[in-house]
């Protein structure tokens, strides 16, 4: 579910579903079609393979962790510790901010710059939050969760 056109310098979305020995990658363009869609062993070699023909530009969240993919040779050129149980990102292209939602309480947010990343802090938030976008024009992040029998769509604020 999109809730607002991606800016059109954004060519590419992964998702990445990791396990011990496998992973599960889908890869969609800025319409939401799928592109690729595969399971694969669990090691760099495969996953740097597979997202070749889309890694200009490209960030993952999994495992704990945020990666920047150098965009002319696909090597990883940065890393950073995320919060636990990332299941969705979003990036924003203005401020260079990427925001990863962990469902534990906490929102990772990073800025993204030339080659590297840099931790700006775990913003505490709705437990439960995985779900989460960006606006590119006013850059407002969303979030959606769960609470109760009760879904949530909201402009993110920190929890207090």
């Amino acid at each position: 579910m999109r809730s607002f056109a991606p800016p059109v310098t954004t060519r590419f979305y992964a998702g990445v579903d990791l396990h011990a020995r496998n992973l599960f990658l889908v890869v969609l363009d800025r319409d939401g079609q799928t592109c690729f869609a595969r399971n694969l062993p669990a090691n760099p070699d495969s996953f740097l393979h597979a997202v070749a023909p889309f890694r200009d530009g490209l960030l993952v969240a999994c495992a704990g962790k945020l990666v920047l993919l150098d965009r002319s040779t696909g090597k990883v050129t940065a890393t950073i510790p995320t919060g636990a149980r990332v299941d969705e990102m979003t990036y924003d292209p203005g401020p260079h901010v990427a925001y990863c939602a962990s469902r534990t309480g906490n929102i990772s947010v990073v800025s993204v710059g030339a080659g590297k990343l840099s931790g700006l802090g775990e913003v505490p938030d709705e437990t439960g939050t995985g779900d989460i976008t960006v606006d590119p024009k006013t850059h407002t992040v969303w979030i959606a969760y769960k609470k109760g029998g009760e879904c949530f769509v909201q402009p993110f604020t920190p929890a207090k």
